[in-house]
């Protein structure tokens, strides 16, 4: 190696350092569910917090962006992911966001994420002790930032702050004994007691006695009601699909994928000899009592007979297993009333413990038999498990690839997975495959309810009435995926956008879709480089890397003109 070659290297390395220490300064749970030190213990909430991160994402951008790089991918990744970080600092968020939701809501995220901390060191239990004890400001300075959003006119939205008050007196009530703080580690028993619940109790009479006076209704839930929001939203879309696309693009897609789902749905209903098309076969589904659990353990029981099926496929279609496993567990009932229907969790990076696929299994009756499957190839096997355990397994030149969290790489290769596992005959009978197209429909629909909420100005009941027309989920379930889209604008989108794509580079790259050693070839290559952006992700495909090495590249800028979504290997 030349003296040159080693100087190139070595700013590499300090540029993929200074990217984590950034990334993971926006993401303090992630960084304590992995076991690795953040800069700080909780997120930036102040607004002198959030300028401080962006500027220094900014300087991150800049040097991402010369071209005296050797890894020209990391740079160019580390370029683009600053670019949205920066907008979503700036968007202001804590000044108008309060939400059920872990990944919205800060006192949400505390309850929910905080207590999934790795604790197998001494370092690590002497962080979570440091985060237990800042959560108490983090609620305090969110209470400071609501009230600088109503002196602005940036609202949250009623619905959602009734919500999140129930969530935490649901907390509130738990007795110190069962704690999910305290049974993490016993030795944060006294600031679980002295300092972070009369904190939580704090800011939720704030969000009774103030907020939820001012909040907007069911009327104006979208941020085509707040002002500012149609700045907002556009890079919230930009950021959550990588892509350069528009509100009215993603709608658009949205719409199209929704009427040819409706058909698939309708020929597998006739075959099942249910005549009167859709609604005919969406009305079947969602009242025949055969077709849902009858108790928690059914549910459990599924979940984990169908990651085993997939699991025993895993190494002849797609790639090799990773080292670490994956266990079923059911979900908090803290988290689980207003929660999704299931959620992937990492396992540490040490591997001390499994990963963990949780489901929700709160009002069992609730739950669909049909649905349960493909949530499970979602967000277990070969959904996020395989994704995100062989991208943290493999040898990289970046630790930031390693622990980057790219929602429409990730949440499109979950998606993918649902389909793969119908190629694969992973999917016990047409019911389970119905739940599919179930399943597809609901993500399609997002794209149509989320800019629609966001950038039309939708009322939340035109929301519901899109959802309930067009998909077979559970009144329940529609109520909490609105709410979701309402709490997190812009996250929904990235889902079938991303699967979308990884399927437009496999239609060029996979002649023969029955081939186990083409089908094999694909995925191995696709999971080869980790989460990557959509910009980059079929280029990185197509480029080895033996011949990366000192390739400099240019990524342009989202004010920049970018080549179509639809061209592979962009």
């Amino acid at each position: 190696m030349t003296s040159a070659d080693g100087a190139a290297l070595d700013r590499d390395l300090a540029l993929d350092s200074r990217m984590v220490d950034a990334y993971l300064a926006r993401r303090p749970f992630q960084a304590g569910q992995l076991g690795i030190a953040a800069r700080a213990p909780m997120p930036p909430i102040t607004g002198e917090q959030r300028s401080s991160l962006a500027d220094e994402f900014k300087a991150i951008r800049s040097t991402a962006a010369s071209d005296s790089h050797d890894d020209w991918l990391t740079a160019a990744l580390i370029e683009e992911i600053a670019d949205y970080e920066i907008d979503s600092l700036q968007a202001g968020w804590p000044e108008f966001t309060v939400s059920p939701l872990p990944e919205a809501g800060i006192a949400s995220a505390i309850l929910t994420f905080l207590p999934y901390a790795g604790v197998a060191s001494a370092d690590d239990r002497a962080r979570y002790v440091e985060a237990c004890a800042a959560a108490a400001a983090a609620l305090d300075a969110s209470s400071d930032e609501l009230r600088k959003g109503r002196a602005a006119g940036r609202l949250p939205v009623r619905r959602l702050v009734e919500r999140s008050i129930a969530q935490i007196d649901a907390y509130l009530a738990t007795p110190i004994a069962d704690d999910r703080f305290v049974a993490t580690f016993a030795d944060v028993d006294d600031i679980v007691r002295e300092r972070l619940r009369p904190a939580l109790a704090r800011y939720r009479d704030d969000l009774v006695e103030v907020v939820h006076a001012t909040a907007r209704p069911d009327e104006r839930p979208g941020l085509a009601h707040l002002p500012g929001g149609d700045e907002i939203y556009p890079a919230a879309v930009r950021g959550y699909t990588t892509l350069p696309l528009t509100p009215a693009e993603c709608a658009d897609t949205g719409l199209a994928e929704v009427e040819r789902l409706r058909a698939e749905v309708d020929t597998i209903g006739q075959r099942l000899g249910v005549s009167g098309g859709f609604d005919a076969v969406r009305s079947w589904m969602l009242n025949d009592p055969a077709l849902r659990f009858t108790n928690a353990d059914e549910i459990l029981s599924n979940a984990s007979e169908a990651m085993q099926r997939a699991i025993a496929v895993v190494p002849e279609w797609i790639t090799d297993l990773p080292a670490a496993t994956c266990e079923v567990l059911p979900m908090d009932p803290v988290e689980s009333r207003h929660g999704v229907l299931g959620h992937y969790e990492t396992a540490p990076l040490d591997r001390h413990r499994p990963a963990r696929y949780w489901v929700n299994v709160h009002d069992p009756t609730s739950r669909l038999r049909y649905e349960a499957e493909a949530l499970a190839f979602h967000e277990s096997v070969p959904g996020h498990h395989i994704e995100i355990a062989t991208s943290q397994e493999r040898p990289s030149p970046s630790s930031f690839r390693q622990i980057a969290e790219i929602l429409p790489y990730t949440e499109g290769w979950a998606l993918y997975c649902e389909v793969l596992a119908d190629e694969l005959g992973l999917y016990s009978d047409d019911i389970a495959r119905l739940g599919m197209l179930s399943f597809g429909l609901w993500r399609a629909c997002r794209l149509v309810v989320d800019t629609g909420l966001h950038a039309e100005g939708w009322s939340r009941d035109r929301a519901v009435s899109y959802l309930r027309d067009n998909t077979m989920l559970t009144a329940a379930n529609i109520d909490n995926e609105v709410d979701r889209y309402i709490a997190h604008p812009g996250s929904a989108l990235g889902y079938l956008t991303g699967r979308l794509a990884i399927e437009r580079l496999k239609a060029t790259r996979v002649s023969d879709f029955s081939s186990r050693p083409q089908q094999r070839v694909f995925h191995t290559s696709l999971l080869a480089n980790g989460p990557l952006t959509l910009r980059l992700l079929g280029r990185a495909m197509d480029d080895p890397p033996e011949i990366r090495r000192r390739r400099a590249v240019s990524v342009k800028r989202k004010s920049e003109a970018m080549p179509p979504a639809e061209e592979p290997g962009t």
